[in-house]
């Protein structure tokens, strides 16, 4: 799983810093938009300055009149200086992508990233009930985060369903008490 500490990425570029934010809007926009996130990480270690600028546009925390300005150099013959930002932008591509270098993969079928985050849209404003705009400024780690926690909560409260575990069995004197603490308002959190 992704670390949720690495959801943005700093950009700078002489006296701006621009912080991107790996959302779920931001990634699926840009992989509908170039039909993947392969043709993006090409174009972006081809140096292609209009890409980097639309990366950006659609991750800034805060408008920046960068992305213009990108577009405008990529046409000039003049484009030193960029090496730094194209880095952190590839890297921030692949948080977009779900891609992290300290996670192992996972077995099983592989799924197109329309399809992940389709999926993560789907445990988000389902499971977890968070309102569209919750889940669009939401990164793939918190909504992962908030799910791996809701399916804990759920087995703590109803058990994992195998049959025989211990913490399966509902204990009689515990419903009892429980009910008895409902009915006077002392479950109540403080």
């Amino acid at each position: 799983m992704m670390r949720l500490a690495e959801d943005t990425i700093t950009v700078r570029a002489d006296n701006e810093e621009i912080h991107l934010r790996a959302s779920l809007r931001a990634a699926m926009r840009l992989e509908r938009q170039y039909g993947g996130f392969g043709p993006i990480l090409r174009a972006l270690l081809d140096g292609n300055l209009t890409v980097m600028a639309q990366v950006i546009r659609e991750a800034a925390e805060t408008p920046s009149l960068l992305p213009g300005f990108l577009e405008t150099v990529d046409r000039m013959p003049i484009r030193s200086g960029f090496a730094g930002m194209q880095s952190a932008i590839i890297a921030f591509v692949c948080l977009l992508a779900g891609l992290d270098a300290n996670t192992k993969p996972t077995e099983g079928g592989s799924m197109s990233a329309a399809d992940y985050h389709e999926r993560l849209f789907k445990i988000a404003t389902g499971w977890l009930g968070w309102t569209p705009d919750q889940t669009w400024d939401a990164t793939p780690a918190e909504i992962m985060a908030a799910y791996e926690g809701r399916l804990e909560m759920l087995t703590a409260i109803f058990g994992s369903g195998e049959k025989g575990k211990v913490e399966n069995i509902p204990e009689e004197a515990g419903w009892a008490t429980l009910k008895a603490m409902a009915a006077s308002g002392q479950n109540r959190a403080s």
